[in-house]
């Protein structure tokens, strides 16, 4: 069968065929490039959302008013997608640099569609103008792409400023440049407490899900009484948090890079302690709609989070129980009462050793430091730390309960970065001599056998010059200075 409808059809038929292979074919290209570009399947699939609606609406238009797909109209297609991807990308780009910059996907969009808006329109509009020329045309072809190509124009412009909008309000998105380009110092993942466990993409994915801050030395992060928006993850800097009222006894605390700050608040929906920046400092705030888009979009990545905020807040618990644990074993008895009973003062509760160890940053979440501080000198006798004595004192410490990610291993980090100086181990013989009357005779000895003992493991870590020599001479006086604070106290009888 020949003839020239025959072969017309059979133009049509492949005409048809490549439309709706180019087309597909298109459109998973794109999906995939704007799946990459905002570092997630389901953002995606939102940004592809406003370049489908005007295709739909076009072939649908061509159906309603009976024009068949020819030579000619089969070109509107893949250019309106192609218009419409490229607006897309310009108000995804301008609306996340402005939700980062005013911390509110509302007021964002708002702030978007005026930045992006014009520029759109009026690109919208000549390109409109210069297809309805064609309509003068003689030529009936011309004419239908005129008339379509402007109607195709003006539904992606309508998508772009009424559904794009819409569908960005409440999102938080993640660019791949913002995720190379964002630095959160080094090994996040075992820096910061919150991000244990997790990749170092995956950490920024987190921080770019919620909102960076950079605050000056002096302003205030929020006060007790406050309703609790967020919990803060300090970067860099330090920020200090303290009690009024009937606790405003108890010594402000210190946070430094890694810890959290302002977790209990957003259990309880209002903040029960006042927090303010010592230094310039940023902090990652990560609001209960941020940890929740997290949980939505990246669930795996949500449950490191949920784990690493549990185990922080049970380790705090338990390191509060050990304090006062510690605040009982530091009672000494002041004299004996008519009842037989004892008045007792807690050594913690005394304001000159309060101060001591408060200046230290021993407080009740890193209390479990104290006894690393012995084998930290021992360390730096020599005035370096060697590579076999830094992993023999992280050893040590995984053994007395002091893991990655807690408040007292951040301060022991902080200790084998830069030695801490003679006051902190004048602030752990003043713990000792406190201690020591309150134990027996036994207790007293089992204790200086541990903490030589670590401390003489630390010593030969270094490994001396081919096995010769393992502890230096330095190292030798530190440990007999210890032994010396132990001896000092054996002579005297326990009360």
């Amino acid at each position: 069968v020949t003839g020239s409808s025959v072969v017309v059809g059979s133009a049509l038929d492949e005409i048809v065929r490549g439309q709706a292979l180019s087309i597909l074919t298109a459109i998973g290209i794109i999906y995939l490039v704007l799946s990459g570009l905002f570092v997630s399947l389901r953002v995606g699939l939102v940004a592809l959302l406003p370049n489908m609606v005007p295709l739909g609406i076009y072939f649908g238009a061509l159906g309603w008013s009976g024009i068949h797909l020819s030579p000619g109209t089969s070109l509107i297609a893949p250019m309106v997608l192609g218009i419409a991807v490229d607006d897309t990308i310009h108000y995804f780009a301008r609306f996340i640099r402005e939700a980062r910059r005013i911390g509110d996907e509302e007021k964002a969009t708002v702030a978007t569609l005026a930045a992006v808006g014009p520029p759109v329109t009026v690109t919208t509009a000549a390109l409109c103008a210069g297809f309805l020329c064609l309509v003068t045309s003689d030529i009936s072809t011309q004419r239908e792409i005129g008339i379509l190509a402007s109607f195709a124009l003006l539904v992606a412009w309508l998508t772009d400023v009424l559904l794009t909008p819409a569908l960005c309000a409440r999102m938080r998105i993640v660019t791949l440049w913002d995720l190379v380009s964002l630095d959160l110092g080094e090994n996040p993942g075992e820096s910061i407490g919150l991000f244990q466990g997790l990749r170092s993409s995956q950490a920024r994915i987190v921080a770019l899900m919620g909102t960076l801050i950079d605050v000056p030395a002096g302003r205030e992060l929020f006060r007790a009484g406050e309703p609790a928006t967020g919990l803060f993850v300090v970067i860099n800097g330090r920020v200090r948090t303290w009690l009024d009222g009937p606790d405003a006894g108890l010594p402000e605390l210190h946070h430094l890079r890694g810890e959290l700050v302002g977790e209990a608040g957003l259990s309880v929906g209002e903040h029960i302690t006042h927090a303010e920046v010592v230094e310039d400092t940023r902090v990652l705030r990560l609001s209960q709609g941020s940890m929740e888009q997290i949980g939505r979009r990246y669930p795996s990545i949500a449950a490191v989070l949920f784990r690493n905020t549990n185990r922080v807040l049970a380790g705090r618990l338990a390191l509060q129980a050990h304090a006062q644990s510690l605040d009982r074993a530091f009672q000494r008895p002041d004299g004996r009462l008519a009842d037989g009973g004892l008045s007792v003062e807690p050594l913690l509760g005394d304001a000159e050793l309060a101060r001591s160890l408060a200046t230290l940053r021993i407080r009740p979440d890193t209390v479990a430091a104290l006894a690393l501080i012995p084998l930290v000198q021992v360390a730096w006798a020599d005035g370096r730390l060697a590579d076999g004595e830094r992993e023999a004192i992280l050893a040590e410490a995984s053994r007395l309960g002091v893991p990655k990610g807690t408040a007292s291993h951040a301060l022991l980090t902080d200790w084998l970065r830069r030695p801490p100086g003679d006051g902190l181990y004048d602030a752990w013989k003043e713990y000792v001599q406190a201690l020591m009357p309150q134990l027996t005779v036994e207790g007293r000895l089992r204790l200086r056998e541990s903490v030589i003992s670590r401390a003489e493991r630390v010593a030969r870590a270094a490994g001396g010059v081919a096995g010769v020599a393992p502890v230096s001479r330095r190292e030798s006086v530190v440990l007999k200075a210890l032994a010396a604070v132990f001896d000092e106290e054996a002579e005297s009888p326990r009360a």
